[in-house]
């Protein structure tokens, strides 16, 4: 019962007052933030900036795809008729 006891001051140390069953335990984002230096944080905005750019690049490729193969095909059949 001991081991709870201190288990459970240290959360409320951390966390402040709350209860176990409603809410859950105050954990950071990115483990161990404050003890990064300012270069290990810069990379890391940067890595999460990039990650995010490149997930919103996909989604606009991947919806505008179809539009492009279309164009290219009709451009095609246009030059083909031309002719």
């Amino acid at each position: 019962m001991n081991n709870f006891t201190n288990r459970n001051n240290y959360r409320e140390q951390l966390c402040g007052r709350f209860n176990q069953i409603e809410k859950p335990i105050c954990m950071a984002l990115v483990p161990r933030w404050q003890y990064m230096t300012e270069e290990s944080k810069e990379l890391a905005k940067r890595l999460a900036i990039s990650g995010a750019i490149l997930v919103i690049s996909l989604i606009v490729v991947r919806a505008l795809l179809p539009w492009v193969l279309t164009a290219l095909a009709v451009w095609w059949l246009w030059k083909l008729v031309k002719k």
